[in-house]
Order: structure tokens, then C-alpha cells, then sequence
């Protein structure tokens, strides 16, 4: 907010040289340069931000507040209604911040994922083996604009934390400080079954879903230690499907101890050497097929 009172006549009257403004803040050569640095300044370096009340000098260092800069230039103190109205800019300020960082982040609301995304792209769908219920169920939407799949990050209970944004070769979340570790994707929507396969992708999730097969993601290779608590707390039996790749079977051993430890009955999934992940099935009868045959020798 800015003051009431026009900030760059007065200091400009009261002795600031080469004063401008921009936006909040006034652009000017600095007034104690000379005394602080031994020369005077020639290229302008001092700015007055008439919002924070504050002055900074980006070459000498100074940083005044309205009252020094004010005494530096005239040898007296600003006049008490200026002063006044600059200190309430200040505090109203302070607290419109204070505030702001009180209230929660409304741009992670359900209607956001509604509005300002739309419905997958049929040939998308097609691409990956899709069915739309089956996208639908877990809230999966598309952002035409920069062209990626969102999927949405949900705690146990539902509440929505925010979503990850996937297109070929780039993995982004939203907000930027989300956890994703903290999570699993379709958690949620599969508490109500004992045993579950947990893949890297959720849309791997999304596919084996439409199969009948309950599945959670763990949005990466990673399986965080809070992921693994919270597939223990939720299932009795955990199929691990990581990719059938390097990284992936470096992982499954690891994972599977790590639930074990937690008293989870845990198998591999059973890819047979044919397909790197859930995805790549080219039938759902295929993907059903490796689900029971996993189920039947593994366990």
C-alpha cells in the first residue's frame, strides 16, 4: 500500500538529486555516498522503496529508513504528518503480509482442478490404453496449455495437497514445495482393499485400476520411508511393480524388505521379461493375466 502523501516531491524539496519513480519506489543517485566511500555517486544506485518505508544504496550499502534519509538530507526530522502516514504504509504492509501467509493456498482447490483444467484427450487416452472412467475415478485431468497429464496428490482422507504435471521428459509439481514423498497417488481411493500393487507412475495406477487391480504410485523409482508406512497402515499384501528396468529392479528387493519389516506380505510383480511396466500392456486380459499369475506363484 502505498502512502497518501507524494513521496518523490518532498524528497526531491528535500535535497534527493536525479530522483525517479518506479512503481513503489524511487530511483535516485545516493545522498551519503561521498561521506561513505569518498566519492560522490554518479551512477544512480540508491533506491527508496515508498511501500517497505526503506532505502538502499546497491553500491555503498546504505540502507536508511524514511526518517535517517530524511535527517541525512535536510539535518532535521521529517514533518509528524508525513512521518505518520508513512509509518501506518509500513504497518499496513507488515500486516497484509502477515495475513497472506495465515490464509491457505486457494489455488489448490478442487474447483481449480475443475475449471482451469479440462477432460483427457480421447487420443491420449487411446495412446496409453485408457479408459476414460477409469481417468475420471482418480480425478486425472489435462492442461492444454503447456500440454500435460495433472494428476492429483491427495492425503489418506482425501484432502487435496496439490497435483503433479507429466508430459514426455518432464515431471513438475504444484505447489513447488509439495511432498510428494508424502503421499501415495490413489491412495484414497484404494483404502478399502487389502492388497495393493504399487507402481512409479500413476497412470501405471490409473491402467491397472481399469483391470480390476487396486493400485497406488509412489510418483517416482523412490519409495520414501513415510510411502512404505503408509502402504503397511493400509494393506496386509503389497505387489511391488516398480519398472522392469534397472533402477526399478535395484529398488524392488530393497522395498520389499523395507515392508516385510513392517509385517506386509510382499511379491515382485511378474513381468515376464516382455514389458517394462503396467503401461506397456498391450490388453487389459494381458495385464490381468500377469496380475494373477503374480498372485498365484509369488505369494
Amino acid at each position: 500500500m502505498a502512502t497518501s502523501v507524494e513521496l518523490l516531491p518532498y524528497l526531491e524539496d528535500a535535497g534527493l538529486e536525479g530522483a525517479r519513480e518506479e512503481d513503489e519506489e524511487i530511483h535516485s543517485l545516493c545522498p551519503a555516498h561521498e561521506s561513505r566511500v569518498g566519492r560522490p555517486d554518479r551512477n544512480p544506485s540508491f533506491w527508496f522503496n515508498t511501500v517497505k518505508g526503506i532505502g538502499f544504496c546497491f553500491s555503498c550499502g546504505w540502507r536508511p529508513s524514511f526518517s535517517e534519509l530524511v535527517r541525512w538530507l535536510t539535518g532535521r526530522s521529517p514533518d509528524p504528518d508525513i512521518m505518520i502516514d508513512v509509518t501506518e504504509a509500513a504497518i499496513i504492509r507488515k500486516l497484509t503480509e502477515r495475513k497472506k501467509a495465515l490464509l491457505p493456498d486457494l489455488s489448490v482447490h478442487q474447483w481449480t482442478l475443475d475449471e482451469r483444467f479440462k477432460s483427457v484427450p480421447d487420443r491420449l487416452l487411446e495412446r496409453r490404453h485408457l479408459l476414460r472412467s477409469a481417468t475420471e475415478f482418480f480425478g486425472v485431468r489435462f492442461d492444454y496449455d503447456n500440454h500435460c497429464w495433472v494428476l492429483p496428490l491427495r492425503s489418506p482422507s482425501g484432502t487435496l495437497l496439490g497435483w503433479q504435471q507429466r508430459q514426455k521428459g518432464s515431471v513438475s509439481n504444484y505447489p513447488k514445495d509439495i511432498k510428494k514423498s508424502s503421499t501415495l497417488f490413489g491412495v484414497p481411493q484404494m483404502l478399502q482393499h487389502d492388497t495393493l500393487a504399487l507402481v512409479e507412475s500413476p497412470l501405471d495406477a490409473v491402467r491397472l485400476w481399469q483391470c480390476d487391480i487396486p493400485a497406488v504410485s509412489s510418483m517416482g523409482v523412490y519409495v520414501s520411508n513415510e510411502q512404505v508406512t503408509m502402504l503397511a497402515r493400509h494393506a496386509t499384501t503389497v505387489v511391488v511393480a516398480l519398472d522392469d528396468d534397472q533402477p526399478g529392479r535395484q529398488q524392488t528387493p530393497q522395498v520389499m524388505q523395507r515392508l516385510r519389516r513392517r509385517g506386509v506380505a510382499v511379491t515382485a510383480f511378474r513381468y515376464g521379461g516382455r514389458y517394462k511396466d503396467p503401461g506397456d500392456y498391450e490388453s487389459d486380459d494381458d495385464l490381468r493375466s500377469a496380475w494373477h499369475a503374480t498372485l498365484r506363484y509369488g505369494l
